[in-house]
């Protein structure tokens, strides 16, 4: 591993069953407490992909992109319809969501009510990356290794 390079640490699987983000449900937005930056880096390390935005030393937002097809914005929209699917299910507001380019998706949550990053962020965002989008992500790379 490098030094600067980030990495994703998934566990098992079954381990989500069990403790994971993504068997609670977010609470009511008013009974939602900023967390301490010590208690949102310790949950950050359970949704891979997201970035803890912590600026004047408390946790403000968690910020993630996501890579659409280049087929002139209409996965990227997709992609949204399905992001902001889960949020509204879920009953939890997303700060900001913007296509950047036509072919990135671009996703900022935070709770406003609270003035910065609550438990509910994080279970959005644990949910959001359960979300199934192959379908509309650009095709890997094939990579060769000589």
């Amino acid at each position: 591993m490098n030094w600067d390079t980030a990495h994703i640490i998934r566990g098992p699987e079954s381990l989500k069953r069990l403790v994971g983000l993504q068997t609670k449900a977010c609470t009511a937005a008013g009974a939602a407490a900023r967390l301490p930056l010590v208690d949102a880096e310790r949950l950050r390390n359970q949704v891979a992909g997201w970035r803890l935005d912590d600026s004047g030393g408390e946790a403000r937002k968690l910020t993630r992109d996501w890579s659409a097809k280049d087929d002139g914005g209409a996965s990227a929209d997709a992609l949204v319809a399905r992001l902001a699917a889960v949020a509204a299910a879920e009953g939890h507001p997303v700060a900001a969501m913007r296509i950047v380019g036509g072919v990135r998706v671009e996703v900022e949550l935070a709770t406003v009510a609270a003035g910065g990053v609550t438990e509910n962020d994080f279970i959005l965002a644990a949910k959001l990356n359960a979300i199934d989008a192959a379908d509309l992500s650009p095709p890997k790379r094939a990579r060769f290794w000589a």
